[in-house]
């Protein structure tokens, strides 16, 4: 049983989307919208941490562990889509362009692009749980004889979407006089509004196959500082990249009197602060190495991390 590499990850993971997308009732125009705004070139980081985390702890005898996730990893991306359809509406972060391409609240209307993102919400729900009595997914023992399994690894990623999560985040990222957040807020904010979802993918698949406290406790510091890193990464380039590049609009944050991690410590200070961050993550790994399959790939995604240019 081999690990997949995050592009043969994808690769298997878009077919299992679109399957999933053809069997939606049509219910025009919100299907296309829908549509619209999960196909639009993601780069699917939170549904490949869903397997990273199954394939981790996985029984060595259930083969092929991205057939018993992929609910899972569907159920993530499309609440990770949601919310970039909400935080680009004109009420929130009122952005025109995404991943190169117009926004949905631009392409089908500010009503249109809420109820979209309210329907992929609701999806992730359904598909996540119809994993339940999914019969292509009992052909593994293990899986079928641990269902609960399943409803505790959806109930962690919905954990981390609301109000203690990722939306809680963004409430903190929407209130307007930011003037007396310290560092620490920041960090908080950016724990629960990115690393939050970050950390709902990655432990979702290690409680799939049930991985032990020890394990998790560690892919959750892991996850916490992944996450950190992508959004200083993001605030980063927020100020150094091109449009063309990031294939969205480039220091949105001032345009948006946001605080990034930049006004704290400075740009130089804010790449070395990575690099620590990096290596708390690291650090983490090391501790489970004896316990899970693939603390390479784990080394590996930090550093693809913290170079990445889009």
């Amino acid at each position: 049983m081999n690990n997949l590499t995050i592009g043969e990850f994808k690769n298997i993971f878009e077919n299992y989307l679109q399957k999933y997308l053809s069997s939606l009732q049509e219910f025009y125009p919100l299907t296309d919208s829908f549509k619209y705004s999960i196909l639009n070139g993601g780069k699917r980081i939170r549904p490949y941490l869903v397997y990273l985390g199954a394939f981790a702890v996985a029984n060595k005898n259930c083969d092929n562990v991205i057939n018993y996730i992929k609910e899972l990893s569907i159920g993530i991306e499309l609440i990770h889509s949601y919310s970039l359809v909400h935080d680009d509406l004109p009420c929130m972060d009122n952005d025109t362009l995404r991943r190169g391409k117009p926004t949905t609240h631009v392409k089908y209307g500010a009503g249109m692009a809420t109820l979209t993102g309210d329907a992929m919400l609701n999806a992730a729900s359904e598909i996540m749980l119809s994993a339940i009595d999914n019969e292509e997914s009992m052909k593994c023992s293990y899986v079928k004889d641990n269902v609960l399994a399943q409803v505790n690894a959806t109930r962690y990623i919905l954990n981390n979407s609301g109000i203690n999560g990722m939306v809680g985040g963004q409430c903190i990222d929407l209130k307007e006089d930011k003037s007396s957040y310290s560092m620490q807020d920041y960090i908080k904010m950016n724990l629960l509004k990115t690393s939050a979802l970050i950390k709902g993918a990655l432990i979702a698949g290690a409680k799939r196959f049930e991985a032990s406290s020890f394990v998790i406790k560690n892919l959750e510091i892991y996850a916490d500082n992944l996450g950190l890193i992508f959004q200083i990464v993001d605030d980063i380039l927020d100020v150094t990249s091109t449009e063309a590049v990031l294939g969205k609009s480039i220091h949105s944050d001032k345009d948006h009197n946001k605080i990034t991690y930049i006004d704290y410590v400075g740009l130089e200070q804010s790449k070395i602060d990575c690099i620590e961050y990096a290596s708390k993550a690291k650090d983490a790994i090391k501790q489970i190495e004896k316990n899970i399959s693939n603390s390479e790939v784990f080394y590996k995604l930090i550093d693809d991390m913290l170079n990445r240019k889009y």
